[in-house]
């Protein structure tokens, strides 16, 4: 299985890379820092949505996501991070749409390391419009708090499994773009909040604990 960490990409250059993975049907892990702010959207999104125009107005560059969801924002420092797998039922199985906890287990590991207890929760809903809230899919949660989210891109050969976990969290920007309400986007925490700060070396480590949880499930 192969590991790559990248340099800090652009949500555009992320999700590339996570489609070129995606296009070879390879056994892929991949690893790296978001380095701009950027609206992501769902593939059935519109370029047109209310948070998408809003983002423009703020100076937002907005990018829609080859896979499902609504909008995400992302946080320069935020972590990509995906898995690829073919679509063979050694690796992906007829449960991959509810495999959240299978595909994400690396970070739950990564993060008890630090000594924090997350997992992955089925995505509260309530606010249908930011990908967190949406009621889809799960959320990595820790202390009733959401770090980030994933989402996924399925095709005849292969699995793209791609997520975001927060490094920052920037509460007046969710406001502006998405107009959340103060006390629902207090549920939302970051790496920076719980005390984390990811170097190369972690980025390293966090591959190594993605490519480790897949391996065990399919010993």
């Amino acid at each position: 299985m192969q590991k790559i960490i990248h340099d800090p990409l652009t949500v555009p250059e992320g999700i590339a890379k996570d489609e070129e993975a995606l296009s070879k049907g390879e056994l892929c892990i991949q690893v790296a820092k978001c380095n701009t702010l950027t609206l992501s959207l769902g593939v059935s999104q519109s370029l047109r949505s209310n948070e998408a125009l809003r983002a423009r107005e703020l100076g937002v560059p907005v990018f829609r996501r080859t896979s499902g969801g609504t909008a995400l924002l992302h946080c320069p420092g935020d972590i990509f991070w995906s898995v690829v797998l073919p679509r063979e039922p050694k690796w992906v199985g007829r449960d991959f749409i509810h495999s959240y906890s299978r595909f994400g287990a690396g970070w739950v590991e990564f993060l008890a390391r630090r000594k924090i207890a997350a997992s992955w929760v089925k995505a509260p809903d309530g606010f249908p419009s930011y990908c967190l809230f949406s009621g889809r899919g799960e959320v990595l949660a820790t202390r009733g708090r959401m770090l980030g989210g994933a989402s996924q891109h399925v095709t005849a050969r292969a699995l793209l499994h791609h997520g975001t976990v927060a490094q920052t969290v920037d509460p007046a920007v969710i406001e502006k773009v998405f107009g959340m309400p103060g006390d629902l986007a207090r549920n939302l925490s970051s790496l920076t909040d719980e005390g984390i700060g990811l170097s190369d070396k972690d980025l390293e480590e966090l591959a190594e604990c993605l490519h480790d949880a897949m391996a065990r499930f399919h010993e």
